[in-house]
């Protein structure tokens, strides 16, 4: 019985585009340079207010989401071809499965809901650029699961971060993106495209038998 965290975006909603179009918003109402897709992926990860910093935007944390909010608009990506499926395999394993997001909860199973899939979720969190405390709350919840049965998906650094400081193992997820480096370097145990992979390192790991004697 694996148990098994997604991030949102990036991983269950094709939302990428959607994000670095908030943040380019971000950086034309400030009067700098635009970042670019593969910066973004591989770069602009939480606590996001730094990065923002980084990039020379002197705005206040509320004008920012002001800004972000206008371009952004989350709720309208696209869901990814391969969750359905995906999630559908992990309840014939009979694994417990929870998001946990920088987008506010109510948002993320708005978001789900309208993808028809809120039902595989039994563990939900929200605004958290920090997912250490999220991730530990959901292995006390499920205690009883095996520790190296416990892992979260994410694509960027930082939840590959947050995965290892929560004692959980990292999945980080490509998705085509040029991440895979920063993310293995950030904690990453492995690194999938797609989640079509899932599987294999997750609830049908293959076990190889110690040789003979």
């Amino acid at each position: 019985m694996p148990a098994v965290l997604f991030d949102l975006d990036g991983v269950i909603s094709d939302s990428i585009a959607y994000a670095v179009r908030g943040v380019r918003n971000v950086c034309r109402q400030s009067g700098i340079s635009e970042i670019t897709q593969e910066q973004f992926v591989q770069t602009f990860h939480a606590p996001y207010l730094e990065k923002y910093r980084a990039l020379g935007v002197t705005a206040s944390r509320e004008q920012i989401n002001e800004w972000y909010q206008a371009e952004a608009k989350h709720e309208e990506a696209p869901m990814f071809s391969d969750v359905i499926e995906m999630l559908e395999h992990l309840k014939q394993h009979l694994a417990v499965v929870g998001m946990v997001t920088a987008q506010h909860k109510d948002v993320a199973q708005c978001i789900c809901d309208s993808y028809g899939i809120s039902q595989h979720f039994k563990f939900w969190a929200g605004n958290a650029q920090d997912k250490v405390p999220a991730i530990r709350q959901f292995r006390e919840d499920y205690w009883y699961i095996p520790d190296e049965k416990f892992c979260f998906v994410g694509d960027f650094p930082s939840d590959m971060r947050d995965a290892k400081r929560a004692g959980v193992r990292g999945i980080g997820l490509t998705r085509g993106h040029p991440t895979r480096d920063v993310l293995l370097a950030a904690g990453a145990e492995v690194c999938i495209e797609h989640l079509t992979e899932l599987p294999a390192v997750t609830c049908c790991r293959e076990i190889v038998a110690a040789p003979p004697f």
